[in-house]
């Protein structure tokens, strides 16, 4: 289970002009269920993947709070002191991605039917973490 907050400011870049701030006080709560592999391990260093899928909450200060469904992939590794077998470190990064509807919409026909389809956005981010491993 897993739960990030990261507060931002939005930023709107249109396709002609300038990037401007349209936002103030925005930020994506995910809550996530996932899993994590072990790799093969290399002389102390335990390498990981890990992927999760659940809901990235988008909450503005200023409007309604929209909930998405959203996914990460990620991975790192752990290293143990060789001489303290309860001491090491660990390094992870994340990938975090969230599908939003980017306003456009297409239309065809077709023998068959007329059909709708809307646009879709990417909301990317990351995040990297480093830390002491105390084993009990």
């Amino acid at each position: 289970l897993y739960y990030l907050r990261q507060d931002t400011d939005v930023e709107f870049k249109p396709n002609t002009g300038e990037k401007k701030t349209v936002g103030t006080g925005f930020s994506n709560n995910y809550v996530q269920l996932g899993v994590r592999q072990g790799l093969p391990k290399t002389e102390g260093l335990a390498p990981f993947i890990t992927a999760s899928m659940g809901i990235n909450v988008l909450d503005a200060k200023d409007s309604d709070s929209s909930t998405r469904f959203a996914w990460s992939l990620g991975g790192g590794a752990k290293y143990m002191v060789p001489n303290n077998p309860r001491l090491g470190f660990r390094l992870d990064v994340k990938w975090m991605v969230t599908p939003v509807p980017s306003g456009t919409y297409g239309t065809w026909c077709d023998y068959w039917g007329c059909y709708v389809t809307s646009g879709t956005d990417w909301l990317h981010q990351g995040s990297a973490g480093l830390g002491l491993v105390l084993a009990f």
